[in-house]
């Protein structure tokens, strides 16, 4: 019987390569971890949010530093699995909520508001985060709210801009 909480495993993958991770055995137990050097994907969410924080040197401005690990290599890795993990939790949210509306108003186009055409980028979706969800449909700018008109407010913290965001990467 197949378990309603299991991932099919293509899915499984496709994700762990988007998040720049790779599932390796040690002993009899699978480990996750960032990808080996020769590996990486510079693409990756967890690669890409690694190179902006170093590049934009922004690793002192962590709070608790410390918290994410003993050497610098660990504690970018930490910082940046944290921040790939809340745009993650974000974006399967808004998938599962797509999919929702889509089967309630009949498969109307309009409330398919995570395709490609819509969010072509990441700061495409930084829009749709916070101009858009985490806004009243009355407080929105006049384009957004024509733009989104379909799309609704959403009144919950995961649409907040999270501490670490606001002082590491936005």
């Amino acid at each position: 019987a197949n378990d309603s909480n299991s991932l099919d495993k293509h899915f499984y993958n496709e994700l762990l390569h988007l998040l720049g991770l790779e599932e390796y055995k040690e002993g009899g137990k699978k480990i996750i971890r960032r990808c080996a050097p020769e590996r990486r994907n510079p693409g990756s969410l967890l690669e890409n949010a690694i190179n902006t924080i170093q590049y934009e040197d922004r690793l002192p401005k962590v709070k608790n530093l410390s918290s994410y690990g003993g050497t610098r290599e660990e504690q970018l890795f930490g910082v940046a699995l944290e921040l790939v993990i809340i745009w993650v939790n974000r974006i399967l949210f808004l998938k599962l909520l797509e999919s929702q509306l889509l089967k309630y108003h009949g498969g109307d186009e309009q409330y398919r508001f995570l395709a490609g055409k819509s969010i072509r980028d990441y700061d495409a979706l930084n829009l749709l985060f916070f101009q858009v969800l985490a806004e009243k449909p009355e407080r929105r700018r006049e384009a957004i709210r024509t733009a989104y008109a379909h799309v609704p407010y959403l009144n919950s913290s995961l649409f907040e801009i999270s501490e670490l965001e606001s002082d590491i990467i936005r």
